[in-house]
């Protein structure tokens, strides 16, 4: 290929004026600013926001270089490099990649993508990658006009051979003829000068002494089927100065005057650049992939040691197939670093000399170096540097070495030492960071969870001293275990008994009406609710809420149930009695078992309403002459937590003439609809409002039907209870 004229800068900023660009991306900022830089190098640019826009565009005005976002709306912009090269192997197609697409943009590049660009793009990236297509591009205008004229006179002049060889041998393209046994027949100039294999070295040679990975692109029997044509083959070949080059190889049938197929003709063209590019970003696919490995170790496992052997043997098989991967961690108490795992080349032999476990002196050595400047130590050529010597190995050409941060002290190292010379490019420095990070991690993270271990098992003491305290109690608990079991048994049997603890009547007067209504959740649930007839004119209305859900609630509902029928006919206090509740709970529930509870008694002769609220919803009172709603609220903690030192506030009130008292559990205000939002107090206000004038039945049908359609479902995650009492003028 003759390069001086592929990159003449007056046929290349020609070319420019003449070419082309489409972007397709749908992000608009990005698109300006891209369309604006390409309009001031001269391009002419037109964009399209999505895959089906951008296909009608290139059908529309063929534009010579595409760049193309892999992120687009409907149509992706894989799909869409898949159907152009349907249609054209010729186009430039850069794709765009965005973080966290890198395998995508490695699959584009497989799919014959030309080049691609990683967001956030850097405007000289984008100059050099776009105007490394442009030259693409001119290579290909003059391969093919080449290709055309050669076509034409190679017809027309069969019967001409020294023009045809004169022709060839002057042709700015690499070319070469064989025949049919795949033996070289005629090198030309350029082909001489990228292979570095003169014409006599190489004439009669076989095509495969060149091509060292595969012979001729045609055959003896695809010349014989007229299967002659193959396009963009790529071949490797060993140059003469030893280099390894990679071609891009076309090839067509070489005939006879008679037409018979008497050989092949190839052309090429060197394309080692796009190949390493391409084995580059396959590199970093690898790297990214190790990381997020690492990565997933680190936050799921519990053992440092298995990280630790994850780590060595992922990087001697995949990047340092030469070389010993350790990792030492630092023991305070020894003040030396230990070493801990270990993998790599001849690793038997290593683990000879320095097993498992071995120390090492803090003040001495490589390691020990790294570990006081905190930086990692990267030494190329260990021979040009006698001051320094391998760890581990004593024939190591390179050694690179990590120090380990975990807890803003240096934790341990990571020590990478190689037989052969490698030298660190920045991905690979960035992985090796990285995996640093992720071990200062996972040491810290295990040793939190150690001590965290440590700390459950003197809880699991203290709460086993504590069990000792709680003795006197225990045939009470154990009646209650038992009634548990028995209700995990039989759940359906422990949800029928729950309903039976609720009142199966309510009482009624002529100045005072209650309403009611209890909706189990998708769970057994503990919500409970009873009115009381204290005496000839004392009423007591009490909702409660047991926590967890199962059968042990229902269970604890019974409890409570008891007790509240034992203690709320000796006090009118709603205070004492949640005294005397809390003293009885305290001594027979376990932790995190507790009530919350709204208790309000109810004096018909005074008119008085004396109430106590123990951590519960607060209740709601709307005054129908005020035409306003006061909540009810005391200080008081969970029922059954705690004894010592709890105490619960009780109020009066001289209740208006037409009132109506609404108490309820937290099951309706905690619902969630679709987007997780709760229902919340304020819309509970909002319906007794509304429904004010609604009888007290109506109102609560009301309440759930708005809850329903809020939730969009009428089974519930929680009990639903609702109380109301009406007084009358």
């Amino acid at each position: 290929m003759d390069k001086a004229r592929s990159e003449d800068p007056k046929m290349l900023e020609k070319l420019k004026s003449e070419t082309s660009v489409l972007i397709v991306d749908d992000e608009k900022p990005i698109v300006r600013t891209l369309k604006k830089y390409l309009e001031m190098e001269k391009y002419k640019v037109i964009t399209a926001s999505s895959a089906e826009e951008g296909f009608q565009l290139y059908q529309n005005y063929s534009p010579r270089i595409i760049l193309i976002d892999i992120q687009l709306p409907g149509v992706s912009g894989i799909e869409l490099l898949d159907l152009i090269r349907s249609k054209d192997q010729n186009t430039e197609i850069i794709i765009i990649s965005g973080h966290g697409t890198m395998d995508t943009a490695v699959e584009a590049m497989r799919r014959q993508a030309s080049d691609f660009l990683t967001k956030p793009i850097e405007l000289d990236a984008l100059g050099q990658t776009v105007l490394r297509s442009l030259r693409r591009l001119a290579k290909k205008n003059l391969i093919s006009d080449d290709c055309s004229i050669l076509e034409k006179e190679i017809r027309q002049l069969r019967e001409r051979a020294a023009y045809l060889e004169e022709k060839l041998r002057r042709t700015p393209n690499a070319v070469m003829t064989y025949d049919r046994n795949g033996r070289i027949s005629s090198l030309n100039e350029e082909a001489v000068r990228i292979t570095g294999y003169t014409q006599e070295e190489s004439i009669g040679k076989m095509v495969s002494e060149l091509f060292i990975t595969s012979g001729p692109l045609l055959q003896a029997e695809d010349m014989d089927t007229n299967n002659g044509e193959r396009r963009n083959v790529i071949g490797q070949v060993l140059t003469k100065e030893q280099q390894i080059r990679y071609f891009n190889r076309n090839a067509n049938i070489l005939r006879s005057n008679s037409g018979q197929p008497i050989g092949g003709i190839e052309s090429f063209w060197d394309v080692t650049e796009q190949v390493n590019n391409d084995r580059l970003l396959e590199k970093r696919y690898l790297q990214v992939q190790t990381i997020n490995e690492i990565g997933k170790l680190v936050a799921a496992s519990t053992d440092l040691s298995q990280v630790m052997d994850f780590v060595c043997q992922r990087l001697f098989q995949t990047f340092f197939e030469s070389s010993q991967i350790g990792i030492f961690l630092r023991e305070e108490s020894k003040g030396m670093f230990v070493l801990k795992s270990l993998a790599g080349y001849n690793i038997d032999r290593v683990l000879k000399n320095y097993p498992i476990g071995t120390t090492f002196e803090r003040d001495t050595g490589i390691i020990c170096e790294a570990a006081k400047k905190g930086q990692p130590l990267i030494v190329n050529d260990l021979s040009k540097d006698s001051s320094r010597k391998a760890q581990l190995m004593d024939k190591a050409t390179s050694v690179f070495v990590y120090p380990i941060h975990s807890a803003n002290y240096i934790a341990g190292i990571l020590n990478i030492e190689n037989i052969e010379r490698v030298d660190l490019d920045e991905s690979d420095r960035f992985m090796l960071e990285a995996v640093a990070e992720y071990l200062g991690i996972s040491i810290e993270r295990i040793g939190l969870m150690t001590k965290i271990t440590e700390q459950n098992k003197l809880l699991e003491r203290q709460a086993k001293d504590l069990k000792k305290a709680l003795r006197k109690v225990e045939s009470q608990k154990q009646i209650i275990e038992q009634q548990n079991e028995q209700m995990i048994k039989e759940l359906k049997k422990a949800g029928e008994f729950q309903l039976s603890l609720l009142p199966e009547v309510l009482p009624a007067y002529d100045d005072v009406r209650f309403a009611a209504d209890f909706h189990p959740s998708s769970q057994l649930g503990g919500d409970f609710y009873d009115i009381l007839e204290l005496d000839g004119h004392l009423i007591g209305i009490l909702v409660a809420d047991a926590s967890g859900h199962g059968p042990t609630a229902a269970m604890l509902s019974a409890m409570f149930k008891m007790s509240f029928e034992k203690y709320a006919p000796e006090s009118k206090n709603p205070a004492e009695v949640f005294e005397k509740l809390n003293q009885d709970f305290c001594k027979v529930l376990q932790m995190g078992e507790f009530f919350t509870a709204f208790y309000v008694v109810y004096d018909r002769v005074r008119r008085k309403l004396y109430y106590s609220n123990a951590a519960h919803p607060r209740a709601l009172l709307y005054d129908y002459t005020k035409k306003n709603i006061s909540e009810l609220d005391t200080d008081g903690f969970l029922l059954g937590v705690m004894e010592q030192g709890i105490t619960y506030e009780y109020k009066e009130m001289i209740m208006p003439e037409r009132t109506r008292l609404l108490i309820y559990t937290d099951g309706i205000n905690e619902a969630m609809n679709e987007q997780h939002k709760m229902y919340g107090h304020q819309r509970i206000k909002d319906q007794l409002v509304s429904y004010a004038d609604a009888e007290a039945p109506d109102f609560i049908r009301a309440v759930k039907e708005d809850l329903v359609q809020y939730t969009k479902s009428d089974v519930f995650n929680d009990d639903v209870t609702i109380v109301v009492m009406d007084l009358q003028q």
